[in-house]
């Protein structure tokens, strides 16, 4: 019996000194080595200060002008000249609806003009002589005041066959459907054999020259933005910055309203239609201000890494608002506290205690990472 009792004794005392060991390792594994090299990083003072908080979306490039090109009389459409996205000038001819039947209206118009201007001649003459006639009283005043209303009337028929005439020329001249002034076909409705009636839409054709960028934003986000708010547009690399010209607060059927800016042209040589990446300035934050490459975001939890002592702390900080570049946090820091900006690979290997060395060489971020 007494030997069990030392058997049992000696296991819990080796176990007990196996906890000790463990324990002891994980608290030097927690540690940086006292002989390890100071990290190189660039450090940044914690300020007080504010960000403009921005609303990021897309925006829709659209031409200031457009319009739906439509027949203007009916027929069978012989050609279809254009398609999306060439760019037309001013006149020029888009389709062509067969004039066949609009020249035999006006050839039909020119003959009933012809016949008109005749019978006005004759009434013309006809009224030349009652009109001696009377003066010698060879006729009765009712026989003059009829003579005098059929020239009245053939003049009356003359001016409305050479107004029909009119008409029908300008008819065909419509079977030509031409751009009303320069720009960019965006929508083609039809093909060569289609019958086009008056009003029926051919094309849609957005002018060249002032460019409208149109961003749909739900109501919460359109609420901080307001004409003249700055925005900046972004696409392959390139930028713009604008002034908003107009909001809609008004909710569309998705429960969406909408933000415009004019530009003087459609930016970076995009074509209407095309999507670029828009961000807006809604408001000023204020508060303690750092880079946005201090942040070490996680799924739970946000950190940056304070220099203290020339080490490393990792410290919790949330995010209250973002702007281009820097963040406005919440945490235990104060104004003048260093922390450091790297990519986020390495502000994850600058456990607790990490030796640190200051350093102003310029971050150097991989094409890879920089990507939105």
């Amino acid at each position: 019996m007494r030997k069990i009792v030392v058997a049992v004794v000696v296991v819990a005392v080796v176990a007990a000194g196996l906890g000790v060991v463990v324990h002891r390792k994980r608290e030097l594994a927690s540690l940086a080595s006292p002989g390890a090299a100071p990290v190189p990083v660039r450090l940044v003072a914690v300020r007080e200060g504010a960000v403009t908080e921005g609303v990021r979306t897309v925006a829709l490039v659209q031409a200031d002008t457009a319009t739906t090109v439509a027949a203007q009389v009916g027929g069978t459409l012989v050609a279809v000249l254009r398609r999306e996205g060439d760019r037309v000038a001013r006149g020029d001819v888009l389709a062509r609806i067969d004039p066949r039947t609009l020249e035999d209206a006006a050839a039909a118009a020119r003959a009933r003009l012809a016949a008109a201007t005749e019978e006005l001649a004759h009434q013309q003459a006809v009224n030349r002589r009652d009109e001696a006639l009377f003066a010698g009283k060879a006729i009765s005043r009712q026989a003059l005041d009829t003579s005098r209303a059929q020239l009245e009337g053939a003049r009356a028929a003359e001016i409305g066959a050479r107004r029909a005439l009119e008409t029908a020329r300008t008819a065909r001249g419509y079977a030509d459907v031409v751009a009303p002034y320069a720009g960019v076909i965006t929508g083609r409705a039809v093909e060569p054999g289609d019958l086009a009636t008056p009003g029926k839409p051919l094309f849609t054709l957005q002018a060249s020259g002032k460019a409208r960028l149109l961003s749909k934003l739900s109501q919460s986000s359109l609420a901080g933005i307001a004409p003249g708010a700055a925005a900046t547009f972004v696409s392959g690399g390139q930028s713009v910055a604008a002034r908003v010209t107009r909001v809609y607060p008004a909710l569309d059927a998705a429960r969406l309203g909408a933000v415009e800016t004019v530009l003087p042209e459609a930016p970076f040589g995009l074509r209407p239609g095309s999507i670029v990446a828009a961000s807006y300035d809604v408001r000023p934050v204020h508060g303690l201000v750092v880079p946005s490459l201090a942040l070490l975001e996680g799924m739970d939890e946000t950190m940056v890494v304070r220099a203290r002592d020339g080490r490393a702390e990792p410290v919790p900080a949330s995010v209250v608002a973002r702007g281009t570049n820097e963040v406005v946090v919440n945490g235990p820091l104060s104004p003048g506290d260093l922390v450091v900006t790297a990519l986020p690979s390495e502000l994850m290997a600058l456990t607790a205690g990490t030796p640190l060395r200051a350093t102003a060489a310029p971050l150097v971020r991989e094409a890879r990472e920089v990507r939105p």
